[in-house]
């Protein structure tokens, strides 16, 4: 793939990125929203599998992240860096707001689960503990996947390797679900890190199609993996949904289908490296506008709460994310010329 390639690849995966974002929005309003059509809820509670989107998302970029990295120490470094300054920030702020100001939540030692992430690990039976919570039940899965992806990249690291693991992973969920239905909830069950790892691997594989060349064998496998996940019981909406996002990208690519706007491009690319920040504050929104969103049509509160959630999130990834981020890599950096010296 030349770099022109890899350039409009990009600004399609940024499309991507905000249509996931968009989705998880449009999910979490849903709740909140006065009178709206019961069409409406219906395609808005779809966004919910924004975040099959997501994760599918971070396992496309994984292997290209990791083979630019020296060693994967580098790698990990970069991505703790990326991801866990605005997340802590986040947690702390969730924890003032839904203890202190709001006392929607009372102080207990399980707010320690979101510290090291093991809300996505310990089988409790609550589960506001692990999904309610600022919907953080996300980031235990992002941070175990960028934890085992070396060590995945190091032995499936070709498109017929991982067309079969994650075939393999595809038909072992269910089986996966039902041991765990006997000691834990089914939400737990149905939404740990080990039931949807497959959606990790549906994005490595687009990659690995592409950088193959192999797009559409891919296509075939896809919809033959489809089908072979619903005949062993795997039809949750994680799954199907992941099968038709990497369907969409291998489309996408293979049609070469590009952006030609330039002020599209550019919109779509601060929107993109801005979801992160998006989404780790639009729940304080949707708190903070509880109570407005009553006085408003439903039309016009959606469109104020997505208008809202975008251009904060935008702020706080200019003015927060992006600064705490570039200084903890010049200060990483430094230490690394220090021991070298």
């Amino acid at each position: 793939m030349n770099k022109s390639e890899e350039g409009e690849q990009s600004y399609m995966m940024d499309l991507f990125r905000v249509i996931a974002v968009m989705m998880v929005l449009s999910v979490h309003i849903n709740g909140y929203l006065n009178e709206h059509p019961h069409i409406v809820q219906l395609f808005f509670s779809l966004g919910a599998y924004g975040v099959s989107l997501f994760f599918l998302l971070s396992g496309f970029f994984t292997y290209s992240s990791i083979q630019k990295s020296s060693t994967i120490k580098e790698y990990l470094i970069k991505k703790a860096v990326r991801l866990l300054p605005l997340y802590y920030i986040s947690l702390v702020m969730t924890f003032i707001l839904d203890v202190y100001i709001y006392k929607d939540l009372p102080v207990s030692w399980k707010w320690l689960y979101h510290v090291v992430f093991l809300n996505m690990f310990v089988p409790c039976k609550e589960w506001m503990w692990w999904n309610s919570v600022n919907f953080f039940w996300t980031m235990p899965c992002f941070v175990a996947w960028y934890i085992i992806s070396p060590v995945i990249y190091r032995y499936v690291n070709s498109f017929w390797k991982m067309a079969f693991f994650v075939g393999i992973y595809s038909v072992i969920v269910p089986v996966i679900k039902e041991w765990m239905y006997g000691f834990t909830s089914t939400q737990f069950a149905n939404w740990n890190f080990f039931s949807l790892l497959y959606t990790f691997l549906l994005g490595v594989l687009a990659a690995l199609a592409i950088s193959e060349r192999k797009e559409i064998i891919c296509a075939v496998y896809t919809v033959f993996l489809g089908i072979i996940g619903c005949i062993a019981n795997n039809r949750s909406g994680f799954f199907l949904f992941g099968i038709g996002f990497l369907l969409l990208i291998l489309a996408v690519h293979m049609f070469g289908l590009k952006i030609r706007s330039k002020i599209g491009r550019k919109i779509l690319r601060m929107l993109s490296i801005s979801s992160y920040a998006i989404y780790l504050t639009h729940y304080f929104l949707l708190k903070i506008f509880y109570n407005i969103f009553g006085n408003f049509s439903w039309a016009l509160s959606y469109i104020l709460f997505i208008f809202s959630a975008l251009c904060v999130g935008i702020v706080i990834y200019n003015f927060v994310e992006k600064p705490i981020t570039n200084a903890l890599r010049h200060v990483i950096k430094m230490r690394a010329k220090g021991r070298n010296h």
